[in-house]
C-alpha cells in the first residue's frame, strides 16, 4: 500500500540491470534505433549488452506506448505480472469446482510468496513464475476442451470424454479367445444365473486401462477365483467390469466438470443386455434410460446432416431422442460400495504389471 498510496518504487536489488535494459529498448523503439545491437556491449557497460532479450517479454508492450519510461514502470510490470499469474491460479481453481477460498490462498502463496520471497531482486526469474501459472491455466483449459463433440457454423460444442479402452471386447475375447461362450448374449443367462459375484473379480486391461488411471502398463487380471468358480462366473465378471469402469469414468467426468450425474444414456450392442443395464443402474446410483434405436453413433451423424443442410433445428433433433426402456437403481448402498471397493482393490493388482510395479 505504501508503494501505491505515497508514489514509492519498490527496492528490487537488480533494478539497475533491468531498467537500464528497458529504457535503452523504449529509446530505440521510438528513435528508429534497431534494439538488436547496443552499442554499449564493446564500452565496458555490461549491464546494459542484452536488452533485446526484452523483446521476447511483455515488457516490450510499455516500451512502444512510453519512449521514456520511469522506475516506477518497472514496478507495475513486476507486480503486474504476479498479479496476472494469481488470477490464472484463482481461476484454475474455479474451473474446477474447488474452494474458493483455496483458490485465493493459493493464488497469494504461489505469485506473492514463492516467487517473490525466493529471490525477488531478479525480475526476470519473476515474469517466468509468473507466467507458470498463467500456462498452468491455460493448459488445463485446454486440455478440459480438447475434444470436439460438433461444429455448426462458426459455433463449436466440446465434449468432455473419458475413454474405456476395452468394454465389449472383453465379452468378445471370452468367446473368441477363451471360448466360454458361442455368442454374446449368453452371458446375460449365465450372470443371472448366479446369486452374487463370489468376490470374483476381472479387470479387462487387455490393453491398458484408460479414464481416470491411465497406465499403459496395467494389464488383465483375475482375481478371488476358487475351485468353485465356473464359466459363469467368469462372464458375470466381464459385465461387471463393464459397469465398473463406466463408475470410474463418471466419476472423473463430475470431479472434472463439477456437476454430478442425474442420468445415464446407454446405446450400442451393450443395451440389449438387460443384466448390464440393471446392473449399470445399480453400481451408478443412477437411472440408465436405454435409446430407442440403438445404433446412435450413425443416427448422430444423420441428425447432424440434417441440421447442417437445414433440413432439421437442433431442437427438432433434440426432441426425437427418446427412451425405449428406464432402469432405475435397486441396489442396498453399502452392498454398492462393497462392490466398488474390491473392484477397486482388483484395479490395483492389475496396473503396473508390465512394469513389476503391483500394489
Amino acid at each position: 500500500m505504501q508503494w501505491w498510496l505515497n508514489d514509492l518504487v519498490v527496492p528490487w536489488d537488480s533494478k539497475n540491470q533491468f531498467y537500464a535494459f528497458f529504457r535503452f529498448l523504449a529509446s530505440s523503439l521510438h528513435s528508429g534505433a534497431t534494439p538488436f545491437w547496443n552499442p554499449y556491449h564493446y564500452a565496458g557497460h555490461p549491464s546494459i549488452a542484452d536488452p533485446q532479450s526484452l523483446i521476447f517479454s511483455p515488457a516490450v508492450l510499455i516500451a512502444l506506448f512510453d519512449p521514456s519510461p520511469g522506475v516506477g514502470a518497472v514496478d507495475f510490470y513486476a507486480l503486474g505480472l504476479l498479479a496476472a499469474s494469481a488470477l490464472a491460479i484463482l481461476a484454475f481453481f474455479i474451473d474446477r469446482g474447488w474452494h474458493p477460498v483455496g483458490g485465493v490462498v493459493a493464488a497469494i502463496a504461489f505469485s506473492f510468496g514463492a516467487s517473490a520471497a525466493w529471490r525477488i531482486q531478479h525480475i526476470g526469474q519473476i515474469q517466468s513464475y509468473a507466467f507458470f501459472g498463467i500456462a498452468l491455466w491455460l493448459l488445463a483449459r485446454a486440455l478440459d476442451r480438447r475434444s470436439i463433440g460438433w461444429g455448426i457454423g462458426d459455433d463449436v460444442t466440446y465434449a468432455l470424454e473419458a475413454s474405456v479402452f476395452v468394454t465389449g471386447a472383453a465379452i468378445q475375447w471370452l468367446r473368441d479367445g477363451l471360448g466360454l461362450i458361442t455368442e454374446a448374449a449368453e452371458t446375460e443367462e449365465l450372470a443371472a444365473s448366479l446369486d452374487g459375484n463370489d468376490e470374483v473379480y476381472f479387470v479387462p486391461a487387455l490393453t491398458g486401462l484408460g479414464s481416470p488411471y491411465w497406465d499403459p502398463y496395467a494389464r488383465g487380471t483375475i482375481v478371488g477365483l476358487t475351485r468353485g468358480t465356473g464359466r459363469a462366473h467368469i462372464a458375470r465378471a466381464a459385465l461387471e467390469a463393464i459397469a465398473f469402469q463406466t463408475v470410474d469414468a463418471v466419476r472423473a467426468q463430475e470431479l472434472a466438470s463439477g456437476k454430478p450425474l442425474v442420468g445415464l444414456k446407454a446405446d450400442g450392442g451393450a443395451v440389449s443386455n438387460h443384466w448390464l443395464m440393471q446392473f449399470q443402474a445399480d453400481v451408478l446410483d443412477a437411472p440408465v434410460a436405454l435409446s430407442e434405436i440403438p445404433e446412435t453413433t450413425a443416427l448422430g451423424a444423420a441428425y447432424m446432416a440434417g441440421v447442417g443442410t437445414g433440413f432439421w433445428s437442433l431442437g427438432d433433433i433434440s426432441s426425437m431422442w427418446k427412451a425405449s426402456r428406464v432402469f432405475e437403481p435397486d441396489m442396498d448402498a453399502s452392498h454398492r460400495e462393497h462392490l466398488l471397493e474390491q473392484w477397486s482393490l482388483a484395479v490395483g493388482k492389475s496396473r503396473g504389471w508390465a512394469l513389476g510395479d503391483v500394489e
